[in-house]
């Protein structure tokens, strides 16, 4: 997924906007990342996941990633 800082609920950006920050890897990685059955460091060295843009923000983001069910 892409990130934009700033964009409200509902709102998109610009078409010529650059992200802030992008994920990129697998959706089984991404899910259990935020699961919390798997530990982030782990799937970004073994590039399961993939940062960029604002690395600190997409970090963050996956660190703070949580899915309640």
């Amino acid at each position: 997924g892409t990130w934009h800082q700033g964009t409200g609920r509902g709102e998109t950006p610009p078409q010529d906007k650059a992200p802030d920050a992008w994920i990129t890897g697998r959706a089984h990685a991404f899910a259990l990342v935020a699961a919390n059955r798997a530990d982030v460091d782990v799937c970004l060295y073994d590039g399961l996941l993939n940062i960029g843009g604002d690395r600190d923000l997409a970090q963050a983001i996956l660190r703070n990633l949580r899915v309640y069910a």
